[in-house]
């Protein structure tokens, strides 16, 4: 993100080595796309460990750790950075008749580069994060109803001990 934020002070003062030295293109790209979907994920993971920490079931509810967070956390800036490694190779600036400056040298690339982007920031996580969050809300929802099924079994048989 603040390699988006400096590159945009730069066009204000007519400075912009992002857009025609081809490394600084291919970084700041790749530092953004990449930022911005760890921080989608990273909302994916902590929604995953509700879903195990609310579960009926003491096995899955163990799943919820801070060890396991820490593997689920390295596993997925993993996967976020080999998907977009693409964009060292795809990406080069300056390019004459482009949309922008420093963008994708070629039509396979932008077809690559656009899947990605959708699946990785658009169309997985709101997908993913509404059936965790139907499986968080129906878990909470068992767990209400064996409470309370709990605290009428007590309550009778404080009745019947009377």
């Amino acid at each position: 993100m603040y390699v988006s934020i400096l590159s945009r002070i730069g066009i204000g003062f007519r400075i912009t080595p992002f857009y025609y030295i081809p490394i600084l293109c291919k970084l700041q790209v790749y530092i953004a796309n990449v930022s911005v979907s760890l921080v989608i994920w990273f909302t994916i993971g902590s929604c995953w460990d509700r879903f195990l920490s609310s579960s009926r079931k003491a096995c899955v509810r163990r799943m919820s750790s801070h060890r396991n967070s820490r593997r689920t956390i390295l596993a997925i800036t993993f996967c976020i950075s080999a998907a977009y490694a693409q964009i060292f190779y795809c990406f080069d600036g300056p390019l004459v008749m482009a949309a922008a400056p420093c963008s994708a040298k070629n039509t396979p690339c932008t077809t690559i580069d656009t899947i990605l982007l959708f699946f990785i920031q658009f169309f997985a996580p709101p997908l993913l994060i509404f059936c965790l969050g139907i499986k968080i809300h129906q878990n909470v929802h068992q767990m209400a109803t064996i409470s309370s099924q709990q605290q009428g079994h007590v309550l009778n048989k404080q009745k019947a001990d009377r």
